[in-house]
């Protein structure tokens, strides 16, 4: 029996590897401590037993006292460990209170499954982004076919949630797709897939992306089953922000004409719509496009991006003083933000953090010292950041 415990204990622990260095410690000097005094009082009672058959009142007594100390350790070891996964839960759960009614910051690039061959992309949002560049932040990317699998997300994006989710004015999303797995939505279940994100999105506090740059009537469909699929598990409900849910459609009308059907069709089952950038090294100001697309202005979010923008606020102040129709916009939106730990990892001086996303930034600066001055500088102007 006490072997087999032991077994368990030890599978538990190689489980636990995944989740950080100290908490490994933590579980190793609480959980297993206790575990190890109660196998070594159960032994001590067996062998009590085993020495002797006398039934005295003396040898009852000194083994109910054993039996109570050994159910007393028990319950407390019971008690640490139930004690540390309620830590572990609560700390990857944002504390995101309602729906921003403006949104600035940008998606997060720390995953990209089986096209991150050489697992360079590490967890972590930018600590220039946590600190007055953002008020949201949106972790891409998750997998089409991964999130049919699990409900459990990669461990990039709970690491970056713990980094925020004690600020109760801080919002975190998934980005599901992006470029490089926009042809892995349709060999899934959009109705599993939905069922497993609204999971996530209840279980973590976090809004949801579609993020799907397959242009075709099958991804079309993908996206409209997808939708409906998620609002029957969590309807819009403009109050708790795990009910928010986006999508992407390109920086023209016309550049994904599928996907800007679907986003039309489902405008009242969607918080937003971001329309994406167009030539993204450059950022430039795509307003010659974004006044084409039907989206209302206050379900309508733009983007530009981090290359070349990070040190140049003068190129940022056209976007954010843009209206659409007369009215303000949802917000503003950056692809995208490398991790400080991807940067740092990174040799010196490598482009784009040493990464394949030739569209990607940590910032200006050097190793554990990135910024962005800019974009803190235009999140404040925006009136979003305090």
């Amino acid at each position: 029996m006490a072997d087999q415990l032991l077994i368990v204990v030890k599978k538990q622990n190689n489980q636990n590897k995944k989740i950080g260095l100290q908490e490994s410690i933590f579980i190793h000097e609480g959980f297993e401590y206790f575990l190890a005094q109660f196998f070594n009082l159960f032994n001590q009672f067996l062998q009590l037993i085993n020495q002797t058959k006398k039934t005295s009142l003396f040898l009852k007594m000194k083994g109910t006292k054993f039996f109570l100390q050994l159910t007393l350790l028990l319950a407390i070891s019971l008690l640490a460990f139930n004690g540390y996964l309620l830590y572990r839960e609560n700390k990857y759960i944002m504390s995101s209170t309602g729906i921003p009614s403006k949104v600035f910051g940008p998606y997060v690039f720390i995953y990209d499954g089986i096209f991150d061959e050489k697992n360079q992309l590490k967890g972590g949002i930018p600590q220039w982004v946590i600190d007055g560049g953002s008020n949201i932040a949106i972790l891409s990317f998750l997998d089409p076919v991964e999130l049919e699998k699990s409900n459990v997300p990669p461990q990039q994006f709970l690491e970056s949630i713990a980094q925020v989710s004690s600020n109760a004015n801080y919002y975190v999303m998934f980005s599901v797709g992006g470029w490089d797995f926009q042809n892995r939505f349709t060999q899934t279940n959009p109705q599993t897939v939905a069922k497993n994100a609204a999971y996530m999105a209840k279980k973590y506090n976090i809004g949801f992306e579609i993020d799907c740059e397959a242009d075709s009537g099958a991804a079309k469909q993908w996206i409209n089953s997808f939708i409906t699929a998620y609002r029957q598990i969590i309807p819009k409900d403009d109050v708790n922000f795990y009910s928010v849910l986006s999508m992407d459609t390109g920086a023209s009308p016309g550049a994904f004409f599928n996907v800007e059907a679907a986003a039309l069709e489902n405008l009242d089952s969607l918080n937003w719509v971001n329309a994406m950038v167009y030539d993204p090294e450059q950022s430039p100001d795509n307003r010659q496009f974004w006044d084409y697309h039907k989206i209302p202005p206050n379900q309508f979010t733009v983007a530009r991006n981090l290359v070349n923008t990070c040190n140049d606020l003068q190129n940022l102040l056209p976007t954010l003083s843009y209206q659409k129709d007369g009215q303000p916009i949802r917000g503003i939106l950056f692809w995208a933000a490398l991790s400080g730990a991807t940067c740092d990892s990174a040799q010196e001086g490598a482009h784009n953090c040493g990464t394949s996303c030739a569209d990607c930034t940590g910032g200006v600066g050097t190793k554990g010292n990135w910024s962005c001055p800019a974009v803190a500088s235009a999140c404040q102007t925006y009136g979003v950041c305090n």
